[in-house]
């Protein structure tokens, strides 16, 4: 029994022997050298020798005689390229965080595969970032997904419909901090939303359209409080919602801080923390014996109307027509009293006005007299019931602030 074993046992080693000795054969680098590297050089050399011996070696296309064995060594070449650019365009199967065997698919953002793509994905960008990951229908962008910038910061995260920022999702600053988070119709702030600063703290809240705050919204100061709650238009507090509001009105639209200024007939209200200021109406001969703002001093040179902004007399001529009245005008006591308030939120194109006051009680000023003889450029021009006043250091150049009230 032993012996008929070790039979066996020398048969599979002669075998596995003879096995080794061809692997060793073949592998030999002198082998390789010698006979392999020969062969190769052979079939190029035979492949290559396009030179042609008879009619019969030739291809007849259009008229033309093509050497058979240059257009077998074309085809041979031209496969060759194909098969390497299929190679490259090849997705690349990166496993996952879990470390399990079902990974993303990732190509690069030229290849051609990813234009037939639907499923998970990641996108390489040019320099071999990675520009997205998320989901996709049809080679297109689509469902919920993450966009990327060069440096591996992260741009977008939300819902994509046709390759743009479409539903739901977060935008992001270089910084990585939120910039803005709500609702988005093709790239743009569209919808609902919230509005950060760059530090994180919330700017803005309510309704967006392209990119910018339109419709109702509340506004937020630096620290995040609650400043102003009304309505936006193209990026901008609609002041003219001011004029004729009461104050108990303008008290639950404007939260921020209040200076309280009164004289012995009139009485105005500054809001800087959106850089404005009201001047109040009597309501003693109302019904609702109530008061209201008569209008509103907006310190600020530039002007928003029906998507359009103006920072020049020219610009505002060209729009609204015509002045209804433009010269030169000495300033009201409100309009003194504005002037001061803008110089103190940083405005040095003005001197201050001398106003003779008493602040005994904190945020409330009591006016007793004041330079009459301040003067000043204006244009006023009347439109959709209301006249806008706009205050200049020079004849049709920038101004500095403006009026609205009704007309």
């Amino acid at each position: 029994m032993l012996s008929v074993l070790r039979i066996y046992i020398n048969i599979v080693r002669e075998k596995f022997a003879k096995i080794l000795a061809l692997l060793w054969t073949y592998t030999n680098p002198r082998y390789v050298k010698e006979h392999l590297l020969v062969r190769i050089k052979k079939f190029l050399t035979v492949l290559l020798n396009v030179r042609p011996k008879d009619k019969d070696d030739y291809y007849t296309v259009f008229g033309w005689m093509i050497s058979r064995k240059l257009a077998f060594a074309i085809v041979v070449f031209l496969g060759l390229i194909c098969v390497v650019f299929i190679a490259g365009m090849k997705p690349v199967n990166i496993m996952g965080n879990s470390g399990s065997d079902s990974g993303i698919i990732t190509y690069r953002y030229d290849a051609i595969p990813l234009r037939f793509h639907s499923g998970q994905v990641r996108i390489l960008g040019k320099s071999g970032y990675r520009a997205y990951e998320g989901s996709m229908k049809d080679g297109v962008v689509e469902g919920t997904g993450k966009l990327y910038g060069k440096e591996g910061n992260l741009v977008y995260s939300g819902e994509f419909d046709e390759n743009m920022y479409n539903g739901t999702g977060k935008r992001y600053y270089d910084n990585q901090m939120l910039w803005y988070q709500g609702e988005f119709k093709d790239n743009e702030f569209s919808g609902t939303g919230i509005l950060y600063r760059d530090n994180g703290v919330k700017e803005y809240e309510g309704e967006f359209s392209e990119n910018e705050k339109n419709g109702a919204g509340k506004l937020f100061d630096e620290s995040g409080n609650l400043v102003f709650d009304g309505n936006f238009s193209n990026g901008e507090l609609l002041y003219s919602d001011i004029p004729g509001k009461t104050t108990q009105e303008l008290s639950a639209m404007y939260t921020g801080k209040r200076i309280v200024y009164s004289a012995e007939n009139e009485f105005g209200v500054g809001m800087p923390d959106i850089q404005a200021f009201y001047w109040g109406i009597s309501g003693e001969d109302t019904l609702e014996e109530t008061y209201r703002a008569g209008g509103v001093i907006v310190l600020k040179d530039t002007f928003c109307l029906q998507k359009q902004r103006f920072t020049g007399i020219p610009g505002i001529k060209e729009y609204l027509g015509e002045p209804v009245y433009e010269g030169n005008t000495n300033l009201t006591l409100m309009e003194c009293v504005a002037v001061n308030l803008m110089i103190d939120l940083g405005n040095r194109e003005f001197e201050k006005i001398e106003i003779k006051s008493d602040s005994s009680i904190k945020d409330v000023i009591e006016v007793m007299d004041y330079d009459k003889t301040r003067e000043i450029y204006i244009y006023s021009f009347e439109n959709n019931g209301l006249l806008y006043t706009f205050y200049c250091m020079e004849k049709e150049g920038r101004f500095a602030f403006w009026k609205c009230e009704a007309a």
